[in-house]
């Protein structure tokens, strides 16, 4: 599968956009997709830490028209040229290639539908990466990893009505790395001890800098303090002065990731854009300031939830601001409830989803498990309008257990694809399945009901009479197969294509238990 990743980076728009496609391309190219960039090379762009991570870059030319940085006041000027040219130069960087692409995959405030709609016929399916919802999008896919309120309707009337919307922080792009550590790292509790600073690599209002002068006006030297700066923002070099004769505060820049020093904080400040779920997975309770517009519905959402300490936009903030709430916090023990809250909202396994629903197909391994009290938030997704009654039934029916049995649907850990369900009603078992509408598009539901009718019945022993949830039938078929026969996964169908024509179905692994049938099947 071809991809083809368009998004930039500079001073002004930041490094979050690309850092996001990275963690997305990498994983594409271990499920075997070829991935490529199309950047353009602003000032301040990764094109360099894209081909290092060994992907392709078509890099296409700064503008002799770009503004400078003091007076870029809006997205439009991000791209430091027109639409119809990027457009112009994106689709011949692409057919340059040779082939049609499978994917393009647009993660740019400056683009909307009437650039995706000029790159149609260069690719197959589209997806947009946004934040805003702010603009029309012709896409076949949207992704916003954002927690704002109303999120289920912003996006109403911005998209195709076939556009399938991937919404909420369980889909955020996050580094493997977040999942792994999501498991391991406790909430944390007690005193303060190790504040993590981290407001953008290129930083350019100089936060990190009001930071550390709100920190060292308390005299707090008991605390150890890591801070994280790119060598390109124009104020490293006076950050480094900085702190140069203060032995419990350590500057780092260019790392990597920040998975390990999040790990090791019990407290982080920085800005809220992406690195606000990265904090979230690893349970990291922060203090966020906004440094632009599109942060502050990203910021009053987690406020919301009471996920994170707000302070207030660049403007509203000061030293004074940071210190007082600071020492606030340093006076009393940090409630483990805050990280608790904070790591149940993000998972890690954001990317493994999304590459899901672009990836899958029948071939793939599907997996159903029994369902545990801790799933019922994860089977909301699934839940339809007719299964209210279940849905507020939830735990009376796991109680159930010789009378209903629920499955969870995954294709593989965490990434969630439908739920399967069977209740017994006076001795004759009636089952439904439903598949995320993510995954409505691709025929699982028929492969979903075959593997969960399958398992069910290698988990029960005896005789099992199968009846549809439909209606009532009188005719019935009878099946008796070995339980170790290599037929037996092939049953399914046929069972499901016999209730489908008004038949009830009986199965059993043994002669003796055999019914007397229409028909049967030995």
């Amino acid at each position: 599968m071809k991809v083809v990743i368009r998004a930039d980076a500079s001073l002004v728009i930041g490094q979050g956009h690309i850092m996001r496609c990275l963690s997305l391309a990498e994983a594409l190219r271990s499920y075997g997709a070829v991935v490529r960039f199309v950047c353009r090379v602003h000032d301040g762009h990764l094109c360099d830490l894209i081909e290092k991570k060994g992907f392709p870059v078509d890099r296409l030319p700064a503008s002799v028209k770009a503004k400078r940085l003091d007076t870029i006041n809006s997205y439009e000027d991000w791209l430091g040229l027109s639409w119809e040219e990027d457009a112009e130069q994106t689709l011949l960087s692409i057919i340059s290639q040779g082939e049609k692409v499978d994917w393009l995959i647009v993660d740019h405030y400056a683009l909307d539908h009437q650039w995706e709609t000029r790159l149609r016929h260069a690719t197959a399916q589209i997806i947009v990466i946004d934040d805003l919802a702010n603009r029309l999008h012709d896409c076949d896919l949207l992704l916003d990893q954002n927690l704002v309120q109303e999120m289920d309707s912003r996006y109403v009337g911005k998209v195709p009505a076939a556009c399938n919307l991937l919404l909420g922080p369980k889909y955020a792009l996050l580094q493997p790395l977040y999942a792994k550590l999501h498991k391991r790292i406790p909430a944390r509790s007690g005193k303060i001890k190790r504040v993590l600073i981290f407001f953008s690599s290129f930083d350019l209002h100089n936060f990190t800098s009001i930071t550390l002068s709100a920190l060292l006006s308390l005299s707090r030297t008991d605390i150890e303090v890591d801070v994280v700066l790119g060598e390109k923002s124009p104020h490293y070099a006076s950050v480094f002065h900085q702190i140069n004769q203060c032995s419990n505060i350590r500057l780092y820049n260019d790392l990597p990731t920040l998975a390990p020093l999040m790990a090791k904080a019990d407290i982080a400040i920085g800005a809220g854009g992406s690195t606000s779920w990265e904090r979230l997975c690893l349970g990291l309770p922060s203090i966020v300031i906004t440094l632009a517009d599109n942060q502050k519905d990203i910021a009053s959402g987690l406020s919301h939830e009471g996920l994170i300490l707000w302070l207030g936009s660049q403007k509203e903030v000061s030293e004074q601001t940071i210190a007082t709430a600071l020492n606030d916090l340093f006076k009393q023990d940090l409630d483990p409830r805050w990280s608790l809250k904070c790591l149940e909202t993000v998972d890690g396994l954001g990317i493994n989803r999304v590459c899901a629903v672009m990836l899958y197909n029948e071939k793939k391994e599907l997996y159903l498990r029994q369902v545990i009290p801790s799933d019922e938030g994860r089977l909301v997704d699934v839940i339809t309008q007719n299964d209210q009654a279940y849905g507020s039934m939830f735990h009376h029916f796991l109680r159930k257990i010789d009378e209903y049995s629920l499955y969870i649907a995954e294709i593989e850990e965490g990434v969630l694809l439908g739920k399967a369900e069977f209740w017994n009603d006076n001795g004759i078992w009636k089952f439904s399945c439903s598949v995320l509408s993510i995954f409505s598009q691709k025929n699982l539901n028929e492969l979903l009901q075959n593997k969960a009718l399958l398992k069910f019945r290698s988990e029960h022993d005896g005789l099992l009479v199968f009846g549809s949830s439909k209606g009532s039938q009188n005719q019935l078929i009878s099946i008796c197969s070995d339980k170790a026969s290599w037929i037996n996964d092939f049953i399914p169908e046929l069972v499901m294509s016999w209730l489908e024509s008004g038949y009830q179905v009986a199965w059993t692994h043994a002669a003796s238990t055999c019914l007397k049938g229409t028909f049967v099947f030995i």
